[in-house]
């Protein structure tokens, strides 16, 4: 439970560095590369290319170029949220 909730807030504290890294530039970074995205989620470059061709993960073509934005990243997340069963975990 304890490594549970240390890679949450790993998690959280990358999502949050991204958050603030947009709103530091002047201009908003909508769209991340694929190296950014599986840094951003602590997945490996190939298996965000495995979630993108299973249709698991959202994105974005712009010209050849495979892009990302923060907000399909936070949702895949959400989707693939386990919660705890607080009341039976006793």
């Amino acid at each position: 439970m304890a490594d549970f909730k240390k890679d949450l807030a790993v998690f959280n504290g990358k999502i949050e560095r991204g958050k603030k890294m947009e709103e530091n530039n002047t201009e908003k970074k909508m769209l991340y590369k694929e190296a950014e995205a599986s840094k951003i989620l602590g997945l490996s470059y190939p298996y965000l290319k495995i979630l993108r061709r299973k249709g698991l993960i959202s994105w974005v073509q712009v010209g050849s170029s495979i892009r990302y934005r923060l907000t399909d990243l936070e949702s895949y997340v959400q989707r693939n949220l386990i919660k705890a069963d607080v009341e039976n975990s006793l």
